[in-house]
């Protein structure tokens, strides 16, 4: 039985890739200064990479997901 044109490979891709940003973006928290309380911090999803980190509107990461 053929599973025939779905969307499941695509699907578990971005699964894993939101899996990889959640655990990065924790990570982070734990690293930041308590002092800088981290509210300038974003994250940017699928626009110029799979995922951004920004510190106050600015880039300070790039990250390509591949599974």
């Amino acid at each position: 039985m053929s599973r025939g044109n779905d969307a499941i490979p695509t699907w578990s891709g971005f699964n894993y890739q939101g899996k990889i940003m959640l655990f990065y973006i924790l990570r982070l928290m734990n690293q930041i200064n308590k002092e800088e309380d981290g509210r300038g911090y974003s994250v940017n999803l699928e626009e110029i990479e799979d995922f951004c980190i920004l510190c106050d509107s600015e880039y300070i990461s790039f990250h390509q997901v591949k599974a």
